[in-house]
């Protein structure tokens, strides 16, 4: 049976949310080659949607697969200067609308991988209504 909606009996949306987000902080494969200046905002972003929405999500699981998705989907946005594959990403946390936007928010992406990170946070805490700041 699940309760609260999420996760195993006795779980809540938070406790979901930090094991979703440790299996995701243990996996180093998943930055790509960004350096920890370029991958740290990216992480630390994916850790607030991840507590800010994980009461939209049935289980752990479900809420681990989405951030990881868009968490990849961020990185090599970030390494590549393409957003395009964010804005398929993103839509598990957002209305529709904010997600067609999402593009043309997060602009056109350089070359520095670092400086491309901090437009993708950027756009997707407009586009999910999550601080990009702790």
């Amino acid at each position: 049976m699940v309760a609260n909606g999420i996760g195993p009996r006795g779980s809540s949306p938070l406790v979901s949310a930090e094991r979703a987000f440790e299996r995701l902080s243990d996996d180093e494969t998943l930055r790509g080659s960004l350096e920890d200046d370029a991958y740290a905002p990216l992480l630390d972003f994916i850790a607030r949607l991840a507590l800010a929405k994980a009461n939209r999500f049935s289980s752990t699981d479900a809420l681990y697969d989405a951030l990881r998705s868009l968490l990849v989907a961020a990185v090599r946005a970030a390494e590549w200067g393409d957003a395009g594959s964010i804005a398929n990403a993103i839509r598990p946390f957002v209305a529709d609308e904010h997600g067609r936007e999402f593009r043309a928010a997060v602009g056109k992406l350089g070359s520095d991988q670092t400086e491309n990170a901090r437009a993708i946070v950027r756009a997707l805490a407009d586009a999910t209504g999550v601080s990009p700041d702790a």
